[in-house]
């Protein structure tokens, strides 16, 4: 099931325009000191030395420039679309999984993780962070919803997220992953945080990290701290 919004929305925490020119300064160093070094060996040795110490040197420097300039991220309607190495699409909707999930360490992050897709929603070092745009934060939220639509309508037997969705507080799945609506609802709740201005450590997604405890890397945000956060 796929489906398309008026426009795909680009969700990248740093946009591809900002790190290409870097990028491309890296491939032309690593071409051109394969190059150099390629011909020293050459000379020196033999022709084959040489190309191999070329290869050796530029390859991989290639492969991650030419990755980096390529990755790109974004969203249209309920359907996530990653190019960076293979191109990765998944729908929202029919997705085995989708969860924010946080990282705790030097640098914390909330990500938005759909099946083989993620998203890095924030990053947080100390008092300082980078947030996603509020039109990719915003598009995230409309597709959550769209897909919570989509998939009661489409799906004959309860998902387990719908259920979540549909469990009250003290049915015991309170410390089960949060359903689409609420992920939809913390990123709603996060949005509003920043459309007022709400310092950084006070957002709903900073509290989301803040709300696993310290150790604690891909831990999925559970339907009892969002209603903690969102309420």
């Amino acid at each position: 099931m796929i489906a398309l919004g008026d426009g795909a929305v680009n969700v990248n925490l740093v946009a591809p325009a900002e790190v290409r020119p870097k990028l491309q300064r890296l491939l032309l160093i690593a071409v051109g000191v394969g190059v150099i070094l390629g011909m020293f060996f050459g000379i020196n040795f033999s022709w084959w030395v040489g190309v191999i110490v070329a290869l050796v040197i530029a390859v991989p420097l290639v492969v991650i420039a030419v990755a980096g300039m390529r990755r790109n991220q974004s969203i249209d309607g309920t359907v996530l679309t990653s190019r960076s190495g293979p191109t990765r699409v998944v729908d929202l909707a029919t997705a085995d999984s989708v969860t924010i999930t946080v990282n705790r360490s030097r640098v914390d992050q909330a990500m938005l993780r759909a099946d083989n897709v993620a998203v890095t929603l924030a990053v947080y070092s100390g008092e300082r962070g980078r947030e996603l745009p509020i039109d990719a934060v915003a598009a995230l939220e409309r597709g959550l919803r769209a897909a919570d639509t989509l998939a009661r309508h489409e799906v004959i037997e309860p998902r387990a997220d719908d259920a979540a969705a549909d469990a009250g507080p003290g049915d015991g799945r309170a410390d089960g992953p949060a359903s689409l609506t609420e992920l939809a609802g913390l990123l709603k709740a996060h949005l509003r945080a920043e459309a007022m201005g709400t310092p950084l450590a006070e957002r709903p997604l900073h509290k989301a990290i803040q709300a696993t405890g310290a150790g604690h890397a891909g831990t999925a945000v559970t339907s009892a701290q969002v209603r903690e956060i969102t309420e």
